[in-house]
């Protein structure tokens, strides 16, 4: 029973980031229902409303209605309608943010302020409001067609608008504590209350820290000040100017406007409903690195259900998740890391040495994030046709990290060809020199069980 119970903790506090929207508003439903809030499980996310029978379909129709939230994703109301400082704390009694209040005692029992927001346990503002960074938005268009007001409001502009999902604190569910060191008991229970907690990642905090912070938490200029080069999330992730640095100028919204649809009837006046060009506007990328992923959904789109084309769009030239690609993979060669290699050769022993040195160009660890993340240098000597005489980080088709024989370097397989036997815990350590071909500079985290295995569990 408590193991069931902590299963499915884990799945609503997984799907309270991934799954958010759904996630939210199944719990807000259920608690003005029935005053607990519910959890929102894996397969809640797959429900789809047909087929159906008359004797279940009302049921059916509002949890896929919740899974159908939860697979957008993060989408628009996730961002624009959290709420940060001044408002978090006029919101924090709000019924809608009483299950979000419990998350945070049961996942950050002991942190105050922004902190207690960590794992994605942020509170909400008025469902009647989303935020955005242009004052003076005109609010006919969205309040006709969402009966909600958009409103200005500059933390939307803050790191911390990233910063809740983007620092994760778990409970190490290998390593329960005896009752005296256990949190107190709580109403609803908390199956997570015996679990110490650790941060299963930090990119947040690592940009605290950095030379990139900006020193602000909303109005208030903390300790350490601002960073050297002070950026914040947004400003690199959301980029506001285009590939000549000039500032990127647009509308705030695709909509039928007095100046750009044929005359019809009923129709509000030019000033409620023409927007204003505004500058700088910023591009909504917020890539990662998963490329992978981008082009497993450009070939399978139907199986994935992902459209690879806006059937609003198609006079597009390129497909929104070709765009999605570009965007990585420019990322990845212009602002990820920065290679330099100094060949010394040495004629008279026949030897080459290389020096290189990495500097890393992000706001935060690179990689950071999940701990499966990594990042590795391959480095290839070739002949004077072309061919490899030489490699250190070279990879198969599969992306295994191999040896010039084709063999896996030490740690990148942690079990036996059959998935039943663990092999001995091995690892390529951060080289000063490498000297040989079966090794790899490889920047990652490796994390530890309880009993000293390397695992790729969160908890």
């Amino acid at each position: 029973k408590q193991k069931a119970a902590v299963r499915a903790l884990i799945q609503d506090t997984c799907l309270q980031c991934h799954g958010n929207m759904g996630q939210r508003q199944k719990a807000i439903d259920s608690h003005a229902e029935t005053g607990s809030c519910a959890q929102f499980s894996r397969a809640e996310a797959n429900i789809v409303p047909f087929p159906y029978t008359d004797q279940n379909w009302p049921h059916q129709a509002q949890a896929a209605s919740y899974a159908g939230l939860a697979r957008d994703g993060i989408s628009c109301s996730t961002c624009h309608q959290l709420a940060l400082f001044e408002e978090a704390d006029k919101f924090a009694d709000a019924p809608w943010n009483t299950c979000i209040k419990q998350k945070q005692q049961s996942l950050n029992p002991t942190f105050t302020g922004f902190a207690a927001t960590f794992s994605g346990s942020f509170p909400l503002g008025s469902p009647d409001t989303l935020n955005g960074p242009f004052p003076d938005p005109l609010t006919k268009p969205m309040a006709n067609s969402l009966r909600v007001i958009p409103e200005h409001n500059e933390a939307i502009r803050s790191s911390e608008v990233c910063g809740s999902c983007h620092s994760i604190h778990l409970p190490v569910l290998d390593r329960p504590q005896p009752e005296d060191r256990c949190l107190p008991q709580t109403d609803p229970a908390d199956p997570f209350r015996c679990f110490p907690k650790r941060y299963e990642q930090t990119t947040y905090p690592e940009w605290v820290f950095s030379a990139f912070r900006t020193g602000w938490l909303g109005d208030q200029l903390l300790p350490s000040g601002p960073g050297d080069t002070p950026l914040s999330c947004q400003q690199c992730h959301m980029p506001s100017t285009d590939s000549a640095g000039n500032p990127l100028k647009s509308k705030i919204a695709s909509i039928e406007e007095y100046s750009n649809y044929p005359q019809t009837d009923y129709r509000l006046p030019a000033a409620e409903i023409d927007l204003p060009v505004r500058s700088p506007y910023a591009q909504h990328q917020l890539v990662g690195l998963n490329v992978f992923l981008t082009e497993m959904a450009q070939q399978k789109p139907e199986i994935l259900g992902i459209r690879s084309q806006d059937p609003g769009l198609v006079g597009m030239n390129v497909a929104p998740l070709q765009v999605t690609e570009n965007a990585m993979v420019e990322q990845a060669r212009k602002h990820t890391a920065q290679l330099v290699v100094v060949p010394e050769w040495d004629e008279a022993n026949g030897t080459l040495r290389a020096r290189v040195s990495v500097s890393n160009l992000t706001g935060h660890k690179f990689p950071s994030g999940v701990s499966f993340r990594r990042a590795f240098i391959e480095f290839r000597v070739h002949d004077a046709k072309g061919s490899v005489i030489w490699a250190s980080g070279r990879s198969n088709d599969q992306g295994v990290i191999v040896d010039q024989n084709q063999q896996a370097v030490a740690g990148e397989f942690w079990w036996d060809q059959t998935c039943r036997a663990r092999l001995p815990n091995a690892w390529q350590p951060h080289f000063e020199t490498i000297n040989a071909e079966n090794q790899a500079q490889i920047y990652q985290e490796l994390i530890t069980d309880a009993a000293g295995q390397l695992t790729t569990s969160f908890l």
